[in-house]
């Protein structure tokens, strides 16, 4: 599926956009608007929070697969 947000393609679970709330966008565009929204456009903290959760969710994945 390709996330109409991003334009990348992504195979998990889809996130309901909170925009127009029907249209099913990739899990990182969904973070991206909900932390949006609780943050008040501050752009600088949504991408340190971005950046927390992917290296977070990278280092699970690779664990994972470890075992």
């Amino acid at each position: 599926m390709i996330c109409p947000s991003c334009k990348k393609e992504f195979n998990n679970h889809p996130a309901l956009s909170r925009k127009d709330n029907k249209t099913e966008i990739c899990s990182e565009c969904g973070l991206k608007e909900a932390l949006d929204i609780a943050l008040g456009h501050d752009e600088k903290l949504i991408q340190e929070i971005m950046n927390i959760v992917l290296e977070y969710d990278k280092k699970a994945k690779e664990s994972k697969k470890k075992q």
